[in-house]
């Protein structure tokens, strides 16, 4: 999540569970995925895309994670992972229960879902059976290895 939503978490954490981390790598203009906790989603990834006013100064806020890191979201919205896309929500559409939230029409948010590999610019995962399959013809190129030039004393 954005560094500066950091400060304001106190005051949205009805709305998001708190990410792994606060980075200015989670944002568009300075991206960078080595530097940000991946998780897998049962769900969809997503990218919520905030454009915030604070103290007249327009910013913009990301959210990189799960559609479950956004607390009681509106179901209908899971149709988009199939689709791989983006779009502008407003956050009474985002939200069940919005009454509570007070959220005016114009406030809006960009959101990104998607369920394939890399889809929330994450590498993909190795498979557990690739990794076995890869250390067991290491083992078995060392030992070949090992016996063409006799490391092993007999």
């Amino acid at each position: 999540m954005s560094p500066y939503l950091e400060h304001q978490y106190m005051y949205i954490s009805h709305l998001y569970r708190r990410p792994m981390s606060f980075t200015p790598k989670c944002d568009q203009s300075s991206f960078d995925s080595r530097f940000l906790n991946w998780k897998n989603c049962s769900d969809l990834c997503v990218i919520l895309k905030m454009n915030d006013r604070l103290g007249g100064r327009r910013r913009e806020g990301y959210l990189r994670g799960c559609m479950s890191d956004i607390i009681h979201y509106n179901q209908t919205l899971s149709a988009l992972g199939a689709t791989n896309a983006c779009t502008v929500v407003r956050l009474r559409d985002l939200f069940i229960s919005t009454e509570r939230y007070l959220f005016e029409n114009s406030d809006q948010a960009q959101l990104c879902a998607c369920h394939s590999d890399l889809c929330n610019l994450a590498p993909s995962t190795i498979s557990i059976h690739f990794l076995i399959y890869l250390i067991y013809f290491l083992l078995i190129f060392f030992v070949i290895f090992a016996q063409n030039f006799n490391f092993y004393s007999s």
